[in-house]
């Protein structure tokens, strides 16, 4: 599958989630990947909801589509088990429960020798015949903007997290 690239920085603020998500709309229509909409849109809001100061969105299709939302934020994001009458903490559960697989890394910023974040999320695409394609092996993710999620380790950065189980 060719390799397809989109990126746009936007400013952090209320208007960001709703420009993330009709730049990645318009990035998966223009590559007739529409069906992946729903999912990656709802995703991408709650990572650019948490994104500080300013949001680089880069959207690659490939094998997958991997979203990857990076900021000047410290620190990296947690799933966190909140109460169910909380009125906050459930976008990585969202993420997790809407992508198939979805991490954080630390990324050091050129020239200004500060730190920040990227948070991704891949959706494996519909292969040929309608079937989902998968990641497989992380060959086949090298050709993906940002670092090869580490398979071997158990939790920390750049770990994939497996898509979280939804009980009816």
């Amino acid at each position: 599958m060719e390799l397809r690239n989109a990126t746009k920085v936007l400013a952090a603020g209320p208007q960001a989630p709703s420009l993330a998500r009709r730049f990645v709309a318009r990035a998966l229509d223009s590559w007739d990947q529409s069906s992946l909409r729903e999912r990656a849109l709802l995703a991408v809001s709650e990572l650019v909801t948490n994104a500080f100061l300013y949001i680089v969105l880069v959207v690659t299709l490939g094998v997958v589509l991997r979203v990857e939302v990076r900021d000047d934020g410290a620190g990296l994001p947690a799933q966190r088990n909140y109460s169910p009458t909380s009125t906050t903490g459930r976008g990585l559960h969202l993420v997790g429960h809407m992508a198939d697989r979805w991490g954080t890394s630390a990324v050091a910023r050129e020239g200004n020798g500060r730190k920040g974040k990227a948070v991704w999320f891949e959706i494996d695409t519909p292969g040929p015949g309608g079937d989902r394609a998968t990641a497989g092996t992380p060959e086949q993710l090298s050709a993906l903007a940002g670092k090869v999620p580490s398979t071997s380790r158990s939790g920390g950065v750049d770990q994939a997290r497996p898509k979280m189980a939804v009980s009816a």
